[in-house]
């Protein structure tokens, strides 16, 4: 009887799939084994072999056999075990092909994702759900680049004070309050209009007459301190500002104008009345007004105190450019009040007027 010789098989770190390969191949031969001693054994089994049966022309003998099915057996568990490892191997492949494909799948779906989120940017489309992984986008907002836009209007209530000084006369004004508003032509020069009113109390205690007797006793006791004036200006100015910088909060300037004064003086006692005897002239309704053009020199500043809003000071020289365009009385009758009233109206005409004025600008 002869006996398979069993081959020793050693797997050093051999993955579970190997091993049950190799099991599997163990059982396998075994099996076949098993079947070719069986077929020794029926031979063997049989009658006794007699040399004289054996025909040896062209006929195998038993053991030829055996080694014929023992080759064939062999084949068959080559084949089988090459079978086993090829179908191992296709399924590695399949499986290695299948990872290969779905990272590709994700990353075409990534790139779908990617476009549609474009597209429906530029047409309004609301994309589909992504698909998992959810790609996650991180959107970076730029702000716009602030530009600074320059408000070119101007409007500037103010109210201030003014002085008019002269030879025979040095007054100070109750109230100086107007209104302005520029305009920015130029990036630092603008053109403006003024229109301003001023008013003063003026008390006139120089008076004197040549009759010293009944008219100055009686006109002392009527007006034993003087006469009350009114003074009421209205200035209409066109004027012109070259502000030094426009950059800084802090914007200085100079300027000019030309403007036009409608003055007016009158007493305000001017419901007492007193007639002189000598020459029956009446007293208590003088009155005198008149106009002139003037040139405004100017000086100022302006704060601000948000993009808006500033404040504004400025410092003003006004003198006369004529004596008198036309001037008026509120009474026919000439009387030294009435001629008092038209030497202080031209003096003030002819006298250097001093302004000092602060408002608010608001700017627009």
């Amino acid at each position: 009887m002869m006996t398979a010789s069993k081959s020793n098989f050693k797997f050093k770190n051999a993955s579970p799939k190997v091993w049950i390969l190799a099991l599997l191949i163990l059982s396998v031969h075994s099996s076949m084994a098993q079947d070719l001693l069986d077929d020794v054994d029926a031979s063997l089994e049989t009658d006794h072999l007699d040399m004289d049966e054996l025909d040896i022309n062209g006929k195998l003998t038993p053991a030829q056999r055996l080694e014929q099915t023992r080759k064939r057996l062999e084949d068959r568990n080559r084949q089988m075990v090459d079978k086993k490892i090829e179908n191992i191997r296709v399924k590695q492949e399949i499986e290695l092909t299948k990872k290969l494909q779905n990272a590709f799948t994700q990353s075409m779906d990534n790139m779908d994702q990617v476009n549609t989120t474009q597209s429906s940017v530029s047409t309004g489309v609301q994309p589909q759900p992504p698909v998992p992984p959810t790609v996650i986008e991180r959107i970076i907002e730029v702000q716009p680049e602030k530009v600074e836009v320059q408000k070119l209007t101007r409007v500037t209530p103010y109210f201030g004070m003014s002085t008019f000084k002269g030879q025979a006369i040095d007054f100070e004004s109750k109230s100086n309050l107007g209104a302005k508003i520029d305009y920015l032509f130029l990036s630092n020069v603008s053109l403006g209009l003024d229109i301003g009113y001023t008013s003063m109390d003026i008390t006139d205690t120089a008076n004197s007459y040549a009759d010293t007797t009944q008219l100055g006793n009686t006109y002392g006791v009527i007006f034993p301190n003087g006469r009350e004036i009114s003074f009421g200006k209205l200035l209409i100015e066109a004027n012109t500002k070259y502000f030094l910088t426009m950059d800084s909060k802090v914007r200085p300037y100079v300027g000019a104008g030309l403007g036009y004064n409608g003055v007016s003086l009158k007493y305000e006692s001017e419901g007492t009345s007193y007639v002189n005897p000598n020459n029956g002239v009446q007293y208590g309704s003088e009155g005198v007004s008149s106009n002139f053009v003037s040139l405004n020199l100017k000086l100022g500043t302006e704060f601000d105190l948000t993009d808006s809003v500033a404040l504004g000071f400025d410092l003003g020289y006004t003198r006369a450019l004529s004596s008198g365009l036309g001037t008026s009385s509120q009474t026919t009758q000439v009387n030294q009040d009435q001629v008092r009233l038209e030497k202080v109206s031209d003096a003030i005409m002819d006298s250097d007027n001093l302004t000092i004025n602060a408002g608010m600008v608001l700017k627009f």
